[in-house]
């Protein structure tokens, strides 16, 4: 019999997920960028909850994946990473939980050298303190959407700065589709134009849950979750900087806690999650081709739990999640040359 356990990600997308068997730990992906066609990262985390933040990249497009533990002590889970170059990228985690308080210390690492080492930095911020996600739209510049406002880097995330402070009620997510123009969604739309250093107030966005969040331009963005009063998921939709949101329905049998991701690039966008159709849960990928207006059903990846999905071009995706073989969760990837219309199983080495 499978075992289910409960994990709440820092986009603030709650999902299930099987639990590893008794004495394994598995290692879940919950993140992933394409900074080019052939470069991908992503990051995963123990799904025992024990210390230990892992990496991933593969090289050629999708097709071969190396994971391996990233060699900082104390790091516990990793849940988002971006990287505007091939080598540079910045992830965003805890440091572990505190004995005597209970809380996390959330902190940011970098690397330089596509991974093959790691430096760790602090965040401004308190311990009690939820991260939400991570956007960094050039090497020198990222921003961190936390539950206590947004952590802005100038210098490729040695340094950080509290530049906008709020009292997020959600999971906030950040976007910044240029180097000067970010979105901060949470239960109202924040904007800034001069790359995280002064934001704006520009309108509410209340809906009941968020899950994931992408940016077709300056001006238009979506973000996957769930309606109040409903259970089913669900794409909002703004072509105005964020002041309006208009939503588009899934199909019924979508999951109504699915993990899903979403990405664009062009006028495209991706979402993966996954199906409640019996007799077993499969994945389920959507695709838009005119900015999120309509969507439509296309290829399934080759596993049945997709968590992460980047594109790095309207026709090349990647995606990462998990297989379920013999009780046991394991990391699984898949990549895409088609715009989504059919998906190859990538090999992955630890």
């Amino acid at each position: 019999m499978v075992r289910w356990v409960l994990i709440m990600m820092a986009t603030a997308a709650l999902w299930w997920a099987p639990a590893a068997a008794a004495g394994t730990a598995e290692v879940i992906p919950l993140s992933v960028d394409c900074p080019t066609a052939a470069v991908c990262h992503a990051v995963s985390y123990r799904s025992d909850n024990r210390e230990g933040g892992y990496h991933a990249v593969t090289r050629d497009g999708g097709r071969t994946w190396r994971n391996r533990p990233i060699a900082l002590a104390g790091i516990g889970q990793l849940h988002q990473i971006s990287c505007p170059t091939a080598d540079v990228c910045v992830a965003a985690g805890s440091r572990g939980v505190n004995s005597h308080t209970g809380s996390s210390a959330y902190i940011a690492i970098r690397t330089t050298d596509g991974g093959r080492s790691w430096e760790e930095r602090a965040l401004p911020v308190p311990d009690d303190t939820t991260t939400g996600s991570l956007s960094c739209p050039a090497a020198d510049r990222c921003v961190i959407a936390t539950s206590r406002g947004a952590v802005v880097s100038t210098d490729g995330g040695e340094t950080w700065t509290l530049t906008f402070k709020f009292r997020a009620r959600g999971f906030p997510m950040v976007q910044c589709p240029t180097q000067k123009v970010c979105w901060i969604v949470d239960t109202r739309t924040y904007r800034s134009v001069d790359g995280g250093t002064t934001w704006k107030n520009v309108g509410q966005f209340r809906p009941q849950q968020t899950r994931a969040f992408a940016c077709l331009s300056a001006s238009e963005c979506l973000v996957t979750g769930m309606p109040r009063g409903e259970n089913q998921g669900a794409v909002f939709r703004s072509s105005d900087r964020g002041r309006t949101w208009q939503t588009t329905r899934f199909y019924e049998d979508i999951d109504d806690e699915p993990p899903h991701d979403v990405a664009c690039a062009g006028s495209t966008c991706v979402i993966v999650t996954q199906s409640i159709q019996p007799p077993v849960h499969h994945s389920r990928v959507l695709v838009t081709h005119d900015r999120g207006r309509t969507w439509r059903q296309a290829g399934r990846t080759s596993f049945g739990y997709p968590h992460a999905v980047s594109c790095p071009t309207a026709r090349r995706c990647v995606a990462l999640g998990g297989l379920l073989q013999k009780h046991t969760f394991r990391i699984a990837a898949a990549f895409t040359r088609n715009g989504a219309k059919s998906w190859t199983t990538a090999s992955v080495t630890s």
